[in-house]
C-alpha cells in the first residue's frame, strides 16, 4: 500500500498538524506502508527548503517540496502512479482544490485537524468573517467529494456535517503526540516547581495568552513561562506591554521556540500547563503535559471531552481570569492530590495516543476504504 500525505507546511516536529503528519508517516512506514509527503518549500518559521525530494527514515519516507509563496501557499502535487490513497492533512483553502484537480480517481481522505471547526474561536474580525463566508459558500460542494473525513472530536464532526459531509463519512480519530514524550521520564533529574506554570503554543491571538498573564495578578506566588514561536510579533509586543502594566513582568519569561527534548523538561518542571483558547482541535499539548506529570488547566469549550476521557485536568470558565487563578492556586496548594488522575491520564495517553496506536487505526481505515 502507498499513501500520499498532502499539507501546506511540513518539517519534522514543528508542532500542530506537522507533528501529527510526521509521527503518522513514521509509524506507517515502520509498519510497512509506503508514504510520500507533498508539501510547499515554506516552513512556518519563515525559512524555506529547496524544492525537490528529501528522504527520511533511511529513504523510506519521501518528502516532495514544491516552490510556493509564503503568503499564498498553493501548488499542484504530482503523485506516484502506484498511489492507493490521498490523505490531506489540514483544510488549506487554496491547496485542497488543487489536490482535487490533480486526483486521478484515488480515494481522498481529509483530516481537517480543526481548521474549519476552530474558526469560531478566532478573534472577531475581517479574517474570521471571510473564512466563515468562504467555508459556508464555496466549499460545501467540495467537501462532499471526500471519501472520508477524519475528525478529532464530536464537535468537529458536527461542523463537517453542517458543511455538507455525509455523517457516515465522518470518522472520529485522535492524533498522536510526539514519540519523544514516551521516552523514560527521568523525573529524578528534574525537580517539580510547585509555583511554575507554562503556556506551550504558537504565540498568536487565538491562543489568548493574555488570560494567563492576567491571572498572575491574582496569584502573586505563581510564575509563568510562555514557550513557543513568536508568529504574531504585534501580539507578542502587546503581551509584553500587558505584563508591565499589571506589574507581573518579573514573574513571566517568554522562552520562544525550543527543541522537543527541552519542551519535555519544561513539562516535568511545571506544576501545570495552561490552555486558554475557546476551541481547540484536540489539545496535543495537554496529552504531552499529562505524560510528563504536569496538570492541564483548560478553558471550558476548548478540550472538555479530552479532560473527561483522560480523567485528568481542571476546567475554568473561558475568559474568567479569576477562575483561572483559582485553579492555578488549587494546583499550587498540593500537586500530589492529582497523582491518581495523572496515572489515569498517562494510561489513556499511552494506550490511545502513541504514534503506533493511532497509525494502526489509520492503516485499518485505509484498508477498509480500499476494499
Amino acid at each position: 500500500m502507498k499513501v500520499a500525505f498532502i499539507l501546506s507546511h511540513f518539517y519534522p516536529y514543528l508542532g500542530g498538524v506537522q507533528t501529527v503528519a510526521w509521527e503518522l508517516a513514521r509509524a506507517l512506514v515502520e509498519s510497512g506502508i509506503e508514504v510520500e509527503v507533498h508539501t510547499s518549500n515554506q516552513i512556518d518559521s519563515g525559512d524555506i527548503v529547496p524544492p525537490g525530494v528529501t528522504s527520511y527514515l533511511e529513504n523510506r519516507l519521501q518528502v516532495h517540496h514544491y516552490k510556493s509563496r509564503e503568503d499564498f501557499i498553493s501548488f499542484k502535487p504530482v503523485f506516484s502512479r502506484d498511489c492507493d490513497v490521498l490523505h490531506i492533512m489540514g483544510f488549506h483553502r487554496l491547496l485542497v482544490p488543487r489536490v482535487m484537480v490533480a486526483n486521478r480517481g484515488w480515494p481522498i481522505i481529509l483530516q481537517p485537524h480543526g481548521d474549519i471547526y476552530m474558526v469560531s474561536g478566532e478573534p472577531a474580525g475581517l479574517k474570521r468573517s471571510v473564512r466563515s463566508f468562504i467555508d459556508s459558500t464555496f466549499y460545501p460542494r467540495l467537501v462532499r467529494r471526500f471519501s472520508l473525513v477524519l475528525c478529532l472530536k464530536e464537535e468537529e464532526r458536527d461542523s463537517m456535517v453542517r458543511l455538507g459531509v455525509v455523517n457516515s463519512r465522518c470518522v472520529l480519530m485522535r492524533s498522536p503526540i510526539r514519540m519523544e514524550m514516551f521516552h523514560e521520564r527521568s523525573e529524578e533529574l528534574v525537580q517539580r516547581e510547585p509555583d511554575l506554570f507554562v503556556c506551550v503554543c504558537r504565540i498568536v491571538r487565538i491562543k489568548r495568552v493574555q488570560d494567563a498573564i492576567q491571572a498572575l495578578k491574582y496569584v502573586p506566588e505563581a510564575r509563568l513561562k510562555i514557550i513557543g514561536p513568536w508568529i504574531d510579533q504585534t501580539y507578542v509586543d502587546e503581551l509584553f506591554k500587558l505584563a508591565r502594566q499589571l506589574k507581573v513582568w518579573d514573574r513571566i519569561e517568554f522562552i520562544g521556540g525550543v527543541p522537543n527534548s527541552e519542551i519535555g523538561i519544561w513539562y516535568r518542571r511545571a506544576a501545570g500547563v495552561i490552555l486558554c483558547t475557546q476551541v481547540e482541535g484536540q489539545g496535543l499539548v495537554l496529552a504531552e503535559a499529562i505524560s510528563q506529570g504536569s496538570i492541564p488547566i483548560v478553558a471550558r469549550g476548548a478540550a472538555d471531552e479530552f479532560i473527561r476521557a483522560t480523567e485528568c485536568g481542571l476546567l475554568y470558565e473561558f475568559g474568567d481570569v479569576q477562575d483561572l487563578a483559582h485553579q492555578m492556586n488549587e494546583v499550587m496548594v498540593d500537586h500530589g492530590v492529582f497523582e491518581e488522575s495523572l496515572v489515569n491520564g498517562r494510561r489513556f495517553v499511552e494506550n490511545e495516543l502513541s504514534p503506533g496506536a493511532v497509525a494502526g487505526k489509520l492503516a485499518e481505515i485505509y484498508r477498509e476504504l480500499l476494499h
